[in-house]
């Protein structure tokens, strides 16, 4: 409790960061392991049970279509089920319908694609797609929760985006990535 709004300002801390602070402030040791449950109870009780949050992701996918009318979203499950007959999550997809349209008013026919790594409770990859708009403004276009990045996800993504933003052949369109081959095979052997 003494340390909860630390806890809450810093979630993504090392639990040697915990213990040094401990260390400091109260002259007391606490071992890795004592740090690491206190740490991790505390982290619960603010953000909750991920695990349960994620069996309601089909849920919270079906309200953002009912709230965000024209909008995609897209939830693969694995096919294989586990534990209680739910299946594991692989991968979210949010494209906003408001997105799409500010897209095809006018944004720059640019598009930047990336990934990055999602750290703390949940790990994975972010994959993100984006462009400039008539502002010169940053526009998020897309992006994706996924286990891994890889071809097949990109894959995935990428022919996501091209159906949500009418891409169609990708004439008069530039894209911009650091992905090399990857991202290029990706691109052009969807259809």
């Amino acid at each position: 409790e003494r340390y909860k709004d630390r806890i809450i300002s810093e979630p993504g801390s090392r639990v040697f960061q915990f213990q040094i602070l401990v260390k400091k402030e109260l002259n007391v040791y606490v071992g890795r392991t004592i740090a690491r449950k206190a740490r991790n109870i505390m982290l619960k009780q603010i953000m909750g049970d991920h695990v349960e949050e994620f069996k309601r992701i089909l849920d919270y996918r079906d309200e953002l279509l009912k709230t965000n009318p024209g909008s995609t979203c897209v939830v693969r499950l694995t096919e294989e089920t586990f534990e209680g007959g739910r299946k594991m999550f692989q991968s979210f997809y949010i494209c906003f319908d408001a997105l799409k349209k500010a897209f095809k008013a006018g944004a720059r026919r640019c598009i930047g694609f990336d990934g990055c790594f999602l750290k703390g409770v949940s790990r994975g990859q972010l994959l993100v797609a984006v462009c400039k708009d008539g502002n010169n403004q940053m526009l998020p276009l897309a992006w994706a929760v996924v286990e891994v990045e890889n071809t097949f996800t990109w894959k995935w993504f990428i022919k996501l985006v091209r159906h949500d933003l009418e891409l169609g052949n990708g004439i008069e369109l530039t894209t911009i990535t650091d992905m090399q081959k990857v991202f290029l095979f990706s691109f052009s052997f969807i259809h």
